[in-house]
């Protein structure tokens, strides 16, 4: 560009389309950005640092947009930064003081130094350890009102957790949440959470239908696999009457319970309804879900036992993101989760015994979401997933006397899954001003991947 037509560019700014020069004292910031954003000039603000009664309280020099802008926000204690080739209007930052001229410094006077003691640190440490290992019965778990009943979340009260508060999902010692271990009746739970879309916010687990929750926050045995955080271990409620029956109600769902015993057999089962879609507003979406739980377990020989344990829980999750027609965002999210195993406890002699567990495991999962705004963004997504998983573990435990126990077992799995994915998107307005942005994304993704894992233990 030459320097007249430069110049010339630089003086059309503070002209109006009949020649006359353009005044800006008095009008709206807004109006003078928003002017500069329809000539094509990047410009983006928050309302909140330019509301629509910020007024021009100086009239610039001529210059370019991006000069203007800069001295009729000045006043404001705003200003404009480039990034991503955008002129984003930011709160500006304090000027420094000005420099004055040095003071000279005193002299120090000359005294004498006073005598100074240097000395090795000494710490003692303790040999009672922090235990990591923590047991909550079924009772408390109960009596915590602001846990919604849910085993899982009861677990970050302990020393070591963290979580986000909405999820159910606890963190342990700093780790991620898939580092931690969930096993019921002896089988590890294969995402045991509902609502998973949106942060897992309610476990699949009934508090009333478990005899309590062990934690371990680290250093857990060898038996429980290579887990990088920590486990949640649960044990079925065993009934102490022949039939036993309890009905819930609350806010976070409906349940029926029942357990019993008779002669060496127990069963046992829980049923969930959530009532999340009953209580919120219908135009903001329906978070529908259950779940379901049951076990027989009966002795085949006075030292052998099997039970068989099956778990189902399923989400029908639809989240209305923006209720305007014109701008219609909305997400679906299906989810069924199976899952059934065999346990056989086994007393071979006084001092041997073992555990087999055989388990299945049948997942799928499918989102569906859609936004409509011709302002800002046009998108789909199709997130479709499934799992099969089937396992074998076995523990054996030998105590030849009170003072000695040796541990060993297998484990072994093999797994299939499916995942397709399609996502497209146009942007439009200030999403498509970003450098580097594409004006249109369209992404498809297939996967099958299959595989098995074993491991071997021994303590």
């Amino acid at each position: 560009m030459s320097l007249l037509s430069w110049t010339g560019f630089c003086w059309s700014a503070a002209l109006a389309d009949d020649g006359q020069a353009v005044t800006f004292v008095g009008r709206t910031v807004a109006a003078v950005i928003d002017e500069y954003r329809d000539q094509g000039q990047p410009f983006a603000y928050s309302t909140s640092l330019v509301p629509d009664d910020l007024l021009v309280t100086q009239e610039p020099s001529p210059g370019t947009p991006l000069e203007i802008a800069r001295q009729i926000l000045k006043p404001h204690g705003l200003a404009v930064k480039l990034e991503a080739g955008l002129y984003l209007v930011v709160r500006a930052r304090p000027e420094q003081k000005k420099e004055t001229a040095p003071v000279a410094a005193p002299e120090p006077s000359l005294s004498d130094i006073e005598t100074v003691v240097v000395a090795a640190s000494r710490y003692e440490i303790s040999r009672e350890i922090s235990p990591s290992q923590f047991a909550i019965d079924r009772r408390t778990i109960q009596n915590m009102p602001d846990i919604g009943e849910d085993p899982i979340r009861v677990t970050q009260r302990l020393p070591g957790t963290a979580a986000s508060g909405a999820s159910a999902v606890a963190h342990f010692r700093g780790g991620e949440g898939n580092e931690v271990g969930i096993m019921l009746n002896g089988q590890w739970l294969f995402d045991p959470f509902h609502i998973r879309d949106y942060q897992n916010i309610f476990s699949a687990i009934d508090a009333r239908a478990i005899e309590g929750v062990e934690v371990y926050t680290g250093g857990f045995p060898v038996r429980y696999g290579d887990r990088m955080s920590g486990l949640v271990l649960m044990d079925s409620l065993e009934a102490e009457k022949p039939r036993h029956t309890e009905i819930g109600l609350s806010v976070f769902n409906t349940s029926l319970l029942m357990a019993g015993n008779r002669d060496g057999r127990n069963w046992l089962f829980s049923a969930r309804r959530g009532n999340l879609d009953l209580v919120i507003d219908p135009k903001f979406g329906k978070p529908s879900y259950f779940d379901l739980f049951g076990e027989y377990s009966f002795e085949i020989t006075p030292d052998v036992r099997l039970s068989v344990n099956a778990l189902f829980a399923d989400d029908q999750i639809e989240l209305v993101l923006e209720t305007d027609p014109a701008e219609r965002e909305q997400v679906i999210s299906d989810t069924r989760n199976a899952q059934l195993w065999m346990r056989l406890d086994s007393n071979w002699s006084p001092t041997l015994s073992s555990s087999t567990v055989l388990s299945m495991v049948d997942y799928s999962n499918t989102r569906i979401g859609f936004a409509n705004d011709p302002e800002k963004m046009i998108a789909a997504v199709d997130d479709d997933r499934t799992v099969q998983q089937f396992s074998l573990r076995q523990d054996w435990v030998w105590s030849p006397s009170p003072r000695h126990r040796t541990q060993w077992g297998i484990h072994a799995a093999y797994g299939e899954a499916d995942y397709v994915y399609d996502g497209r998107a146009e942007y439009f307005g200030l999403q498509a001003m970003y450098e580097n942005q594409p004006a249109e994304i369209d992404r498809s993704l297939l996967a099958s991947p299959k595989g098995g894992s074993y491991a071997v233990y021994v303590s």
